[in-house]
């Protein structure tokens, strides 16, 4: 059931922390805290959990920035290599980021949360929102270059090695930038009657639950089910990879504009008929569709969506179903159809936020509103499956449950969880018609598109209608020369900006080596699960070799000797001249 909140809201008790280490060598240098009015900092984690996991600290909340990728390693293994039974700690992973860390010794318990899934920006960003500019990530020894610490361009690298007073200063001022930042977030989000939660998403979903819903929807596990193989990830593609004076558009908050529009409540009845036009429907049909260049819906194969031509059955929304036949494509049988009542609290959520975020003049105020626009309708659709990491756990898991165990005590768990606030269908329904907005606007450009990403799209067509409206495009910059390798992967002059999801910073000449196939070093810290599977729960780095392969076309792959199958399947079919045609459905199943 989908509630609505009519309960006492508390505000959160928190505090800021930051470690410092040298990276390679993984060396501490200091942790540094701050509680709204006094910053202080301990010379190694070991002393901070002694300094901090207190009786006077229960119930407290630690916030580290991007904190569940690095800084929380160096707590794991402090609290792991001791062995110390007393203390039992209970993660909750996202991808690769422990986001939430709640440890607990007898009636105590601390949580050390990661605050980039609460902020969802750069410290140095969220700092100029505030009027406080981060401090520099450089410092010049005064031995420089001797000390060895910069690189080939004389570019000093040694905040790392800075004497202590200048360090601790650079870790206090990270510390209060984040602390200002929750503290002004947690004001807005109460003023509008929420309140402050460990993740964005969900301090969205407990200020939708308590301001705007007006009624109770009641939600029904098979439903979920059911509406989970019509929720599809919006479209990123690379259509062609090179391109000249192009120009680049955004959709003006496109997930917002799908959520003003009715959304499904709860399951009204079944039937074996669609209407054409009912959208508030979720569809088990057999459609088919027309072979051309901007296939209209997704399907997934092996987990993956791809946008293919040709026969195949999914459940669709009828959002979907109306861009198949919008295409020329058709529905061959109808094997179920759910009808849903309709609600608009969504669209008063965001009209409510939006008319804010025009208004506002203070540039925080305009971040918070953004991330609370965007973040809101996700929740709808978690999932109950959940991966934990236990270390002392009480009792040992039931073997059904673990995915591994790393060592006596620590295991890998995965389980399922209520989701109460859980209706897929709105995230469904939410997803289709953001999804449908993008594609009505790549089948309008006149002339040829290059790239998309869920709210943007590059086309030498500048004649495209903008305006400042939800829902409608934006021009954001004009393009002289663009390379798309892959989704998310890509290369813009002038600039030249480089966007490279998954890799680090590039340089122009590591994005041309990519380009040709080859193979570019990443160094970073060992992820959490990884180190821990290898057997290893001290902090590390190491260097990784990666390469972007799914650009290139069989010809190109085999003339550098490289089999088509060892590289993931790309979300089009690669031409030999670098242009890209869609698969059809009985290609993806070969």
């Amino acid at each position: 059931m989908l509630r609505r909140f009519q309960g006492k809201r508390r505000r959160l008790e928190f505090v800021t922390y930051d470690l410092e280490w040298i990276p390679g060598e993984m060396t501490e240098r200091l942790v540094g805290i701050y509680d709204g009015r006094h910053y202080w900092s301990y010379p190694t984690t070991l002393d901070f959990l002694r300094g901090e996991l207190t009786h006077k600290n229960r119930g407290k909340v630690f916030f580290a920035h991007a904190g569940g990728l690095a800084d929380v390693q160096f707590i794991l293994n402090e609290i792991i290599k001791r062995e110390n039974p007393y203390y039992r700690v209970q993660g909750s992973f996202s991808g690769s980021s422990l986001i939430i860390c709640r440890i607990q010794a007898g009636h105590n318990t601390w949580t050390f949360v990661d605050s980039y899934w609460l902020l969802r920006d750069g410290l140095t960003k969220i700092g100029a929102s505030l009027g406080l500019e981060k401090g520099s990530q450089e410092y010049q020894c005064s031995n420089f270059p001797a000390c060895g610490h910069g690189d080939e361009t004389g570019k000093s690298l040694c905040m790392f090695y800075a004497p202590m007073a200048i360090l601790r200063d650079y870790n206090a001022l990270d510390c209060r930038i984040l602390y200002a930042a929750i503290e002004r977030l947690e004001d807005e989000v109460w003023a509008l009657g929420g309140q402050l939660r460990v993740t964005i998403a969900s301090t969205a979903m407990f200020l939708f639950r308590a301001s705007f819903l007006q009624q109770d929807i009641a939600t029904l596990e098979h439903v979920n089910v059911i509406a989970r193989d019509a929720y599809v990830a919006s479209r990123v593609e690379v259509f062609e990879r090179d391109c000249v004076e192009a120009d680049y558009f955004d959709v003006n908050s496109s997930f917002p504009w799908s959520m003003t529009k009715p959304q499904p409540a709860e399951l009204i009845g079944t039937s074996k008929r669609y209407v054409e036009g009912k959208r508030l429907t979720l569809v088990d049909a057999e459609v088919v569709v027309p072979e051309m260049f901007i296939p209209p819906v997704p399907m997934r194969v092996e987990g993956r969506p791809f946008f293919p031509y040709g026969a195949f059955r999914r459940w669709f929304t009828g959002e979907d179903l109306e861009l198949i036949l919008e295409a020329g494509g058709r529905i061959d049988r109808v094997h179920e159809v759910l009808w849903f009542a309709e609600f608009e609290d969504l669209c008063a959520y965001v009209m409510t936020i939006y008319e804010m975020r025009r208004r506002a003049k203070d540039p925080f105020q305009k971040l918070v509103y953004k991330y609370l626009m965007n973040s809101l309708y996700g929740k709808f659709g978690e999932g109950k499956d959940k991966m934990s990491l236990l270390v002392n756990p009480k009792k040992k898991p039931p073997a059904s449950e673990i995915k591994h165990t790393y060592r006596a005590g620590v295991y890998l768990v995965e389980n399922e969880v209520e989701i109460k606030h859980a209706h897929v269908p709105i995230a469904a329904n939410i997803t289709a018609s953001s999804r449908a907005l993008l594609t009505r606007f790549l089948w309008a450009a006149k002339g040829p598109v290059y790239y998309c990403d869920t709210d943007s799209l590059v086309t030498t067509d500048s004649t495209l209608p903008t305006s400042d409206q939800l829902g409608d495009l934006k021009h954001e910059k004009h393009i002289e020369k663009g390379t798309f390798l892959a989704p998310k992967l890509y290369r813009l002059f002038p600039g030249p900006t480089i966007r490279a999801k998954g890799f680090r910073t590039l340089t122009s000449d590591e994005f041309d080596l990519l380009a040709q196939g080859g193979v570019v070093s990443i160094d970073r810290m060992v992820r959490i699960r990884e180190n821990f599977k290898g057997g290893v729960f001290s902090p590390r780095e190491k260097s990784y070799d990666k390469r972007a392969m799914s650009h290139l076309s069989l010809d190109e792959l085999s003339e550098m000797g490289i089999p088509a199958g060892q590289f993931t399947r790309p979300k089009r079919r690669i031409e030999s001249d670098g242009s890209t045609m869609p698969w059809s459905y009985h290609e993806l199943l070969a």
